[in-house]
């Protein structure tokens, strides 16, 4: 799941915030409590599980003695309590904000739904959409109002590119110049159940010509490091959406009905 969330434990309505959330607990050093009494301080967590330079997960797996090492120990920590395959870890995780705690007088933490979510409304929503957390977190995105639809609908069809090209970022330009290639990765993410879903919900989408525009803008502008995601790429996104015009129901059809490969070719 990408970051890891924690319940306080002696709190479990709290959450153990990453320090790149909004959230006024962000800014609190967190405790990460072991049996012998130690507490390991972490300033600034940042979502990954990691207290003090210890992994948590690699902790757990390593005090209870679990055969299925690291990855086991992630599983039953996020694993329902009713899970037939659940079984007690003697030695929980045990992390909070109270600097007098100690491992012995404290509950245990929890998996929290809310550690990775920022407090905003419409950055939450933002992240439903498909937009990443990493780049919620960035204080670049302030300029960004998700609370607008037409920002909704850029990220969202970012995100749907995104999704059905995963190496989108690292495409050579020169390869949309060959129509083949064009039609293969706009057919994929047209025909797309994320795309199908998207246009149900937006009142305008746009036509094949202006997507394929948008592809060669993404693929040629806009990637960072391999990742659609950067700041040009929403930008240009809305610009994109401002643009457009076409009712729905003027979309253009695909050219044919294939499916896309992860946006992978071979020639």
């Amino acid at each position: 799941m990408g970051q890891y969330s924690f319940t306080d434990a002696n709190d479990k309505e709290r959450s153990i915030c990453q320090a790149a959330s909004e959230h006024p607990d962000s800014k609190l050093t967190a405790y990460f409590l072991l049996p012998d009494g130690q507490k390991l301080e972490e300033p600034q967590y940042d979502g990954y599980g990691v207290f003090g330079g210890v992994d948590a997960f690699e902790w757990l797996a390593n005090v209870n003695a679990l055969p299925g090492g690291r990855e086991e120990a992630i599983a039953l920590f996020y694993m329902d309590r009713d899970d037939p395959a659940y079984k007690p870890l003697i030695t929980p995780i045990k992390v909070t904000y109270d600097p007098a705690a100690t491992y012995t007088c404290v509950g245990e933490s929890y998996a929290c739904p809310h550690q990775g979510l920022p407090p905003r409304p419409d950055k939450a929503v933002a992240l439903e959409a498909g937009v990443p957390a990493s780049l919620l977190d960035t204080e670049a995105l302030s300029s960004f109002d998700f609370s607008d639809p037409k920002v909704m609908q850029a990220a969202r069809l970012l995100s749907v590119f995104s999704a059905e090209i995963p190496n989108l970022g690292m495409i050579d330009p020169e390869r949309l110049e060959n129509s083949e290639d064009l039609a293969f990765l706009m057919d994929g993410v047209i025909n797309s159940n994320a795309y199908q879903e998207l246009a149900k919900t937006s009142p305008y989408m746009p036509d094949r010509e202006s997507l394929e525009s948008f592809l060669s803008m993404l693929v040629s502008d806009t990637y960072y490091n391999g990742n659609v995601y950067s700041m040009d790429a929403l930008d240009e996104a809305l610009i994109y959406f401002n643009d457009w015009s076409e009712p729905k129901n003027k979309m253009e059809p695909p050219l044919q009905s294939s499916t896309i490969n992860h946006g992978v070719k071979v020639k």
